[in-house]
């Protein structure tokens, strides 16, 4: 023997000898091949279930979660919700918490596995669990956070099965009540379990085939368990079903073609480990096609030669003439060629030629039987939400495939077994090592899969590289992109509509592209196809409204805004954006009422209170303007525009003190806005004609001076300073400057002949050249 085999050998004996070291080493390779998962942010679902979901964002949702189901769009699922809810708690939205959890589930899955099938002695248990763990196929489960509703559920699952059967191995009643309950937690954390009742009659007849009127009475709970958990999963996805049925298949027969494709599609994926893409394109069905039937045929055909070979087996074995239990202490081989535990176990007669049989007619019926069960629910037969959009999910074959998990040891443990017959002594390990080649091989491919998953962007870009024609990784890399680069969004769109063009929603976005590239005429059109395809969608006229409000068509727009709050009347954003039209149309007395009632509808509308404001102002009721600026000033403080107008609004209420203040705080804020220096300087002016008017002189020079100093072009202040220095200051030279000032920027002298009589500039004896000083200023 070299020292490489004897250091395989001591490696093998030591882990055999170790189950914590195999556990180990199982849960240590699991978490390596999936690490790029746990640096991946939220992808599609992600975002929609675990980030816009109201109940898990809720601090109070977990009663909600419990007693008000369905938000979010969710199934009735309370159990991962919780979980979501626990995790949003404690880590808020930040993605790889979640990723890790989901991870560490599908470790503890494949230990679970692992430990059940090595209790029952299923051979090769080790190879079975490390296969789930480093098998490509169930990427798209532990790396995709929003799928711990798959590891999770399954976890009951996996418990609830290894409960039973040691229940029913043990004759000890409490295994059953605890495999009851987990079954129970397992339905209440997604509802895909609900083939476990008949996944333990697979079970029976894999270890087993003797039955009794209790065997039958004690699974009868289970079924209806699950019958209940069907049927309420089935109200929930008809309720999204009642709005997407065109994207069902119309009747049974096409139905059943379906069930005949499905199993094939994830038999391949299974068998063949590679391009694996998030979505793939809806399969043509068409029941006049002799073709298509053939899946179907096969299926038919694969049964009843299993069922043939598998009754053929058992007529060898006398049942009849063996009692279902006996105490096993002699440690008898079982099916698999193992030695059966100790204690109570179940009995298997031996048979001549026993291999022959059991090879195929008992654990590819059972294995192929078990795999077609799991899958029953998604099958086609039943209206699921995932088929408006395919008929296949790699995620949905998570817990399905662990039959053939089983079935594909197994069968490599049998040909390891024939080609050990045959092999020289040498290359005996041979068929172990190329097993170890496998896993390794499976395991680098899982860790590129699992980084696809990185972000949308990284994954919608794989799916399209891998020559995916579907409509779907086009239509959503686009809405990724769609801020950065909208011009490449509109030619993704425009692809994902040449392999689905019937779809409303993809013109939608395609036309909120355009509207990104102001590109406003071509949006107006997409949104009128998006219309035409579903008359009844409000968003569609909203945004056919901002387009026409771009191309100034005002009647248009507010036309199709007032659609939209048919349709949708307590939308508070299409009631504030018909607001917006009348307000750009100029109709303010309209756009008031419009911005009440959206801000009615919606309190954190504060944004709107500032237009409202300015609404106010252009229809003259200015104490209104006031109070609505006041209020928006609560959450924006520093906003020059508030101030802007509230200054307006005073000037024409004639407070012009505190004009001046508003104005004074909008130059802080904004130093130099020409416009806010003629307002202050016209409010400054106005308010020295009030103290002019109360003879209050000093001060009127003094706001004059200060108004020349916020506007040294405004001719009225000169005019009105002029006559001050006149009649008040008698200082002729001094008004004779500002008048001669005054009459230099206006380019004419008005009442020349009057100004003369009273002694003013009387060497002024001829109009200016006409021509203003500074024509770009406006004279007040």
């Amino acid at each position: 023997m070299t020292k490489q085999q004897a250091l395989f050998d001591m490696f093998r004996s030591v882990f055999a000898k170790s189950p914590f070291l195999s556990g180990a080493f199982l849960f240590f390779i699991t978490l390596l091949v999936y690490y790029p998962a746990t640096q991946a942010g939220f992808v599609w679902d992600d975002i929609i279930f675990i980030a816009e979901d109201p109940l898990i964002t809720d601090p109070n949702g977990l009663k909600k979660i419990w007693l008000e189901p369905g938000g979010g769009g969710w199934n009735y699922w309370p159990l991962t919700r919780s979980l979501f809810w626990m995790q949003h708690e404690m880590w808020g939205l930040a993605p790889q918490g979640y990723h890790w959890v989901n991870l560490l589930f599908h470790a503890i899955n494949v230990g679970i596995f692992w430990l059940a099938l090595r209790s029952f002695q299923i051979r090769g248990a080790w190879w079975c669990a490390a296969l789930f763990a480093l098998h490509p196929l169930f990427v798209s489960t532990a790396a995709w956070a929003v799928e711990l509703k798959n590891t999770f559920s399954n976890c009951f699952y996996l418990l609830a099965l290894w409960s039973y059967l040691h229940a029913d191995r043990s004759r000890q009643h409490r295994w059953y009540i605890l495999a009851f309950l987990l079954f129970a937690a397992a339905l209440l954390s997604k509802s895909s379990t609900v083939m476990l009742p008949a996944i333990l009659i697979v079970c029976r007849l894999w270890f087993c085939s003797s039955w009794n009127r209790w065997e039958v009475l004690k699974l009868v709970p289970f079924f209806g368990l699950s019958l209940v958990s069907a049927a309420i999963s089935l109200g929930f996805e008809s309720k999204y079903v009642e709005d997407h049925i065109s994207g069902f298949p119309a009747s049974f027969g096409e139905r059943l073609l379906i069930a005949g494709h499905v199993p094939f599609f994830y038999l391949e994926k299974f068998l063949t480990p590679h391009s694996y893409a998030v979505i793939y394109p809806k399969w043509s069905i068409s029941t006049e096609t002799i073709s298509q039937y053939m899946p179907l045929f096969s299926w038919l055909i694969i049964g009843s030669i299993c069922l043939w070979k598998y009754f053929l087996w058992q007529k060898h074995l006398p049942w009849q003439k063996k009692p279902r239990m006996q105490n096993n202490l002699s440690g008898q081989n079982n099916l698999l060629g193992q030695k059966q535990p100790l204690g109570q176990s179940w009995q298997v007669p031996s048979v001549a030629n026993q291999e022959s049989f059991m090879l195929w007619g008992r654990p590819i019926g059972l294995g192929l039987a078990g795999f077609l069960i799991s899958l029953f629910p998604v099958l086609g037969f039943f209206n699921v939400a995932g088929f408006t959009i395919t008929y296949v999910w790699l995620h949905l074959s998570y817990l399905p495939s662990l039959p053939l998990v089983i079935l594909v040891v197994q069968i490599g443990y049998w040909v390891r077994d024939q080609l050990q017959k045959q092999l020289p002594q040498a290359l005996i390990r041979l068929p172990g090592i190329a097993g170890g080649v496998i896993l390794i091989s499976l395991g680098v491919l899982t860790w590129h899969q699992a980084g696809l998953y990185f972000d949308e962007e990284t994954l919608w870009t794989d799916t399209i590289q891998k020559g995916s024609t579907s409509w779907l990784p086009y239509h959503n890399l686009a809405l990724v992109i769609q801020e950065e680069d909208p011009q490449r969004s509109v030619e993704l769109l425009t692809q994902s509509l040449e392999l689905n063009p019937n779809r409303a929603a993809t013109y939608y976005n395609r036309g909120g592209a355009y509207l990104d590239t102001e590109d406003y005429l071509s949006a107006a059109k997409d949104l009128t196809q998006a219309i035409k395809l579903d008359p009844e969608e409000a968003l569609y006229y909203n945004n056919r409204a901002i387009a026409w409000g771009k191309l100034q068509e005002f009647e248009r727009s507010i036309h199709d805004y007032s659609r939209a709050i048919e349709i949708e009347p307590t939308n508070a954003t299409f009631w504030n954006n018909r607001a917006n039209a009348f307000f750009q149309q100029g109709n303010y007395l309209f756009a008031i009422p419009d911005y009440t009632e959206a801000m009615k509808l919606d309190s954190n509308l504060w944004p709107s209170y500032k237009n409202r404001a300015t609404a106010y102002l252009n229809s003259g009721h200015y104490e209104s303007a006031i109070d609505d600026v006041n209020f928006y000033l609560e959450y924006r403080p520093n906003d020059p525009g508030s101030f802007e107008i509230r200054g307006a609004a005073r000037l024409k209420l004639k407070q012009f003190d505190r004009a001046i203040q508003d104005f004074t705080t909008l130059l802080k804020l904004r130093p130099k806005y020409e416009k806010a220096l003629l307002s202050v300087a016209a409010a400054t002016y106005q308010e020295g004609v009030r103290y002019v008017e109360k003879g209050q002189y000093d001060k009127a020079f003094e706001n004059f001076d200060r108004a020349l100093t916020w506007n040294p072009f405004l001719i009225s202040a000169y005019s009105a300073r002029a006559f001050l220095h006149f009649e008040i200051s008698k200082n002729s030279e001094l008004a004779c400057k500002d008048w001669q000032t005054a009459c230099d920027l206006a380019g004419h002298c008005w009442n020349l002949e009057k100004y003369q009589q009273a002694g003013i500039c009387p060497h002024i004896n001829q109009e200016p050249d006409g021509n203003p000083s500074n024509p770009n200023h406006p004279n007040n």
